[in-house]
């Protein structure tokens, strides 16, 4: 377990920072379900926010491998910067989502 976490402390800060950001989308994603199915009585064809979270939570994975498979010189801040752009309005968007859509069905 402690070599485990020694790995993960030798890790780029950015690789770190889309390992929380992982964790926190699962976390997201639970809630969302859970609100959506107990509280809102939701049926599964109104799944259009928890599908964005899905969607989110596969491409920060995606460049979190990417970002592994790169050296730290080879790391560049422009991509960290898109990923995070992206992460942002995808965030926005599904907050939207989740507020707004319920409402109109």
């Amino acid at each position: 377990m402690s070599s485990d976490f020694k790995g993960w402390s030798n890790l780029p800060k950015s690789v770190k920072l889309l390992d929380i950001s992982i964790i926190s989308y699962g976390i997201l994603l639970i809630i969302s379900l859970s609100l959506y199915f107990f509280i809102l009585d939701q049926t599964v064809q109104n799944l259009m926010p928890i599908f964005l979270v899905a969607i989110l939570l596969i491409f920060t994975w995606n460049f979190r491998s990417q970002l592994l498979s790169l050296s730290k010189q080879e790391v560049q801040k422009r991509h960290f910067r898109e990923w995070l752009i992206i992460s942002t309005i995808m965030i926005l968007l599904f907050v939207l989502l989740i507020l707004i859509y319920p409402v109109t069905y």
